[in-house]
């Protein structure tokens, strides 16, 4: 074995990122060279000891350890590791690692390492994340961004703003970037539609309640809904296409309400719920789900498995390049799913390990009902890393 020298040190080192989200947790990894290391060997514990001390702002160690509940133990740690919302947003924590021989303990090298922790982007959800939904003009139509948080203090009260953007007839493609087709957004009767004076709580409140006739019927409006807290603010936005006919009002939720913060390990299930807001035809409508990676809207139905749906649900997929000519569903579509998933039914089920962490999906649910009403809704489902 090497002995090293009194005057010697190891030398140190940290991994970890300058700048962190409170919402996200941390490691800091921390490496020790010394010259008690064996050629070849990896055994570099023996005859060291180190620490961490963390200061947090207007603290001294002391008290930093106590107020985020570090035991000696975790400072003992060669990695030391921080859950979510431990640390202060929009300010700098410093971390020190310390290692010294033990025969010269009054002797160290200390390595520091300040992290920027910074607060987390809001989340704006209308809906619990849908993308468009077909609605008859005729009938209430209610938009609810209630599902929106704020991922450092979940209880935090947030402010909203709505607003519609553009519009236009059924069938205008709504352009992309650098292309917005539509025009103002303009009422039943003509007049400019103005949120502030539609409804209750003057656009201003988590829901956006929109009275019957009050939009233009087989027309399609982008409503955007602004969600701010303090200087932080987030959007999102939702289409909403009326039809001349009836619409079936469909909508896809959670079944279990703990797979909106999706992660690998769960299993996914999804169920949809259509207002007849009339009477119920006898025979069930004809159900298609679509799976696909990615949020880039591509989000028509595939035809397959819609044998005898009516014109009208044809028209809806039909224009999307999502479909083949031949009505195929195109390769990209549901490939991430396993060929046991069953995507013909009301609700649809995910076995866990068949979404990936990172990964965002959008499922869209297409009903046809045999009286010729049809629907159209998509649910984003985003998957947290572990």
């Amino acid at each position: 074995a090497v002995v090293a020298r009194a005057e010697e040190l190891p030398s140190v080192d940290i991994n970890a990122p300058s700048t962190a989200k409170r919402a996200e947790a941390l490691a800091l990894q921390s490496t020790i060279s010394t010259a008690l290391t064996c050629p070849g060997s990896n055994a570099t514990d023996a005859g060291v000891g180190w620490v961490w001390v963390v200061r947090l702002p207007g603290l001294d160690e002391t008290a930093s350890a106590k107020a985020l509940g570090l035991s000696a133990v975790d400072l003992g740690r060669k990695t030391l590791s921080l859950l979510p919302f431990t640390l202060p947003a929009n300010a700098t924590t410093t971390f020190e690692f310390s290692a010294w021989y033990t025969a010269t303990p009054d002797k160290a090298a200390t390595k520091t390492a300040p992290v920027h922790v910074s607060s987390s982007p809001l989340v704006a959800e209308i809906n619990d994340g849908m993308l468009e939904v077909v609605k008859d003009a005729l009938t209430p139509i209610s938009l609810s961004a209630a599902s929106s948080y704020d991922p450092d203090d979940a209880a935090g009260e947030l402010e909203f703003k709505w607003e519609c953007l553009r519009h236009a007839p059924a069938g205008t493609p709504q352009g992309g970037k650098g292309q917005a087709n539509g025009e103002a957004c303009v009422r039943a009767d003509g007049k400019p539609l103005d949120l502030a004076t539609v409804g209750k709580g003057g656009g201003r409140t988590p829901v956006l309640d929109l009275p019957a006739a009050t939009l233009k019927t087989a027309s399609w409006y982008i409503f955007e809904v602004k969600v701010s807290k303090g200087s932080r603010e987030s959007a999102a936005g939702i289409t909403v296409t009326t039809s001349e006919a009836a619409a079936l009002s469909l909508s896809i939720e959670h079944t279990d309400p703990s797979t909106k913060r999706m992660v690998p390990d769960l299993v996914l299930r999804l169920r949809s719920t259509i207002d007849w807001s009339g009477a119920k035809p006898a025979a069930q409508p004809v159900f298609a789900w679509t799976v696909r990676e990615g949020d880039d809207r591509k989000d028509a139905a595939c035809s397959t498995g819609v044998a005898g749906a009516p014109e009208e649900a044809v028209a809806l997929w039909a224009a999307d390049s999502a479909t083949s000519k031949e009505g195929q569903c195109s390769p990209e579509a549901n490939a991430s799913l396993p060929v046991s998933v069953l995507l013909d039914a009301s609700n649809i089920v995910v076995p866990a390990q068949s979404l990936l962490a990172g990964g965002s999906y959008t499922f869209t649910l297409l009903a046809a009902a045999a009286d010729g009403r049809v629907g159209l809704s998509a649910l984003i489902v985003n998957v947290a890393r572990p």
